[in-house]
């Protein structure tokens, strides 16, 4: 046997509210407030992707300068150079705080074992971004070289000796055939009493010229 039970919604709700108290609501002018609380949202960081290794340049961080007391002068040091002297340095720190309007002076270091020209790729970063801003370096370690060229060095040169004389007789003269740089008859056409003078002392200048960019 079925029975169906009929209710007004809205009647059951007014006789619960006679039969249940109201909340106690507080009074928010008279309750102390709570102790501040911080809260931090830590996001896992993004892969850095691989960079290539700076083997060659190094960034050195000039340390604070130490304060002088008043009244007090450093006594001068013999031989030591006072213009263009450096500030004392380190290359530890690898992080700088600079803030707004603001700059800080690093100095980089070139060292290389090897002959040859060299570029290179320094990369900044900001704390919390992985935009990198990067810096170009190329430096160039080179040796001082000489230019040997034959055209350079000798003032008189000629590419083969005469066949016949007197011609084949050349003085101060590089003669490119042989490779061999001819000062020229020693004692013909000499006169015996001035032979080992000024005058006829058998010399030449040769030019030397660094073509390095040393």
């Amino acid at each position: 046997m079925e029975q169906f039970i009929e209710y007004d919604f809205l009647y059951l709700c007014e006789s619960a509210k006679t039969n249940v108290p109201e909340p106690l609501w507080p009074d928010p002018d008279n309750e102390p407030l709570p102790e501040p609380i911080c809260h931090q949202i830590v996001k896992r960081p993004q892969n850095r992707p691989e960079r290539k290794e700076v083997t060659l340049f190094s960034i050195w961080t000039p340390l604070p300068e130490e304060p002088k007391v008043e009244g007090e002068e450093e006594a001068p040091v013999e031989g030591e150079e006072e213009a263009d002297s450096k500030p004392k340095m380190t290359k530890d720190q690898t992080r700088w705080v600079i803030g707004p309007k603001e700059s800080k002076q690093i100095y980089v270091k070139f060292f290389s074992k090897k002959v040859g020209s060299f570029p290179q790729t320094l990369k900044f970063e900001i704390v919390g971004s992985l935009r990198t801003f990067d810096l170009s370096l190329n430096s160039i370690c080179e040796f001082p070289t000489i230019n040997h060229g034959y055209r350079n060095v000798f003032m008189n040169n000629k590419k083969t000796r005469p066949p016949t004389l007197p011609e084949s007789l050349l003085a101060k003269t590089f003669v490119v055939s042989e490779n061999v740089f001819d000062f020229g008859p020693l004692l013909i056409n000499k006169d015996p009493e001035l032979r080992n003078g000024e005058d006829q002392a058998v010399k030449d200048k040769i030019k030397q010229v660094n073509s390095s960019t040393m």
